[in-house]
């Protein structure tokens, strides 16, 4: 039955047989972090209610309203805001769009507190679920809603209104030529239009595998041709709920836009000589001409750190004779060497660790393309060719890419003919 459907919807759509049509799954909420970044749109703020809210307002509220869903059909969604004085602001949002400010899910806001120019200032943020109609399909569409500081200088446009995110957006794979990518839709306008003529629609493809987006080279318009491994390609058709995604080879040319410190399979590592924590001199690959060297980026506050580090000394002790190495580059901030060591001391992290204090601008981390912890990279040594990273060394893949690159290291380098 999914395949006549697939057929129909080509038919239905113009799509040729041969069309590189891709699946994809919705994401309700998560985006905005799996993404990277999500643009943050404007909702002015109003004394007076919309026309169709019939039951929930106050005295003294001011409201918004976001419209989402597809071109053909948009949903108008209500924001109530409340700031008593002298008392914490409420937000009350009507998911259901039936015009009832009561019935629905209270919102949970949090205040974040920071310092601008010798001031102390309050931002309140809040994530909501809509319920948006895409066609013959309700969505549940996740949105993060902030409330700026009043005196904040970065967000002076939002003293009279909102700031919406988008939180929701569509993923699947891709194969572009002989390979498969991790990709994503995002509307940056975060009005549900997933449509190919919404210049805010953005294709974020993970171009080096790495299992993450970067989005400074790897965040495209679904408007323009963009440059994949020499190859152009274009956006053809887009499900106006985000459902498929059809890919082509275009016509037209575009630059390849390749970042220099990307790491990617089969590029060559950037070399550096650093100093560990221990102030000894490390010279990547220069030290381990005859070993597989294993890169942790990693920091004391990421998620699961000792189940993470536990992994990589598990690892080492098993092969650390059959030629692996491991090199750690912690990415915190200053003040951090002590909590290093002694952290270091407990897990069994019995390897070299450069750290600087520079926390992610930190010099080592920054020539392996500044990834967020945890991140492992993995690289042979005699050539600094780069075997894996990323997602292809998680914890369940870790042993059977380091036997690998084990077994190829012992494996005989064919000669050059005289």
């Amino acid at each position: 039955m999914r395949t006549l459907a697939l057929a129909a919807l080509l038919t239905a759509t113009g799509l040729g047989a041969n069309a590189d049509l891709f699946r994809m799954q919705w994401m309700p909420t998560g985006a905005a972090v799996v993404a990277g970044r999500t643009a943050i749109q404007r909702l002015p703020l109003a004394a007076a209610p919309p026309s169709g809210v019939r039951k929930g307002t106050m005295p003294g509220a001011r409201y918004a309203q976001l419209r989402l869903g597809p071109a053909s059909g948009k949903t108008a969604f209500t924001i109530m805001l409340v700031e008593p004085a002298g008392r914490p602001a409420r937000l009350f949002v009507d998911a259901d769009a039936d015009g009832n400010l009561t019935n629905d899910v209270p919102v949970a806001v949090r205040a974040s507190r920071f310092t601008s120019q010798g001031e102390s200032l309050t931002q309140l943020s809040a994530q909501a679920s809509l319920r948006v109609p895409f066609g013959p399909n309700t969505r549940s569409v996740g949105v993060i809603l902030y409330r700026f500081a009043k005196g904040d200088p970065a967000h002076e446009d939002f003293a009279n209104a909102l700031g919406v995110q988008p939180d929701f957006g569509s993923s699947g794979e891709a194969r572009l030529g002989t390979s498969t990518h991790r990709v994503m839709l995002i509307d940056d306008s975060c009005a549900g239009n997933f449509t190919a003529a919404n210049a805010s629609l953005r294709l974020l493809i993970d171009v080096s595998q790495d299992g993450r987006f970067d989005s400074g080279y790897e965040l495209f318009s679904c408007k323009e041709p963009f440059n994949i491994g020499g190859t152009t390609y274009e956006v053809k058709f887009i499900n106006p709920d985000g459902s498929t995604l059809e890919i082509i080879k275009s016509d037209r040319i575009a630059d390849e836009a390749v970042n220099p410190f990307a790491l990617r399979v089969g590029r060559k590592a950037l070399p550096f000589d650093l100093e560990t924590l221990d102030k000894k001199l490390v010279r990547m690959p220069g030290d381990y001409a005859s070993q597989v060297v294993l890169v942790e980026i990693w920091s004391l506050g990421m998620p699961d750190a000792k189940a993470w580090c536990a992994t990589t000394a598990a690892i080492r002790r098993k092969h650390k004779a059959d030629g692996l190495a491991v090199l750690g580059v912690n990415v915190d901030g200053m003040g951090k060497e002590e909590a290093i060591r002694a952290f270091c001391k407990e897990q069994g992290m019995e390897w070299p660790q450069i750290y600087d204090g520079q926390g992610a601008d930190a010099e080592a981390a920054q020539l392996m393309g500044s990834p967020r912890p945890p991140y492992r990279v993995l690289i042979d040594g005699a050539t600094a060719n780069i075997l894996a990273i990323g997602a292809m060394l998680n914890d369940q893949k870790l042993e059977a890419a380091v036997a690998r690159a084990l077994k190829a290291l012992k494996e005989p380098k064919p000669t050059a003919a005289p």
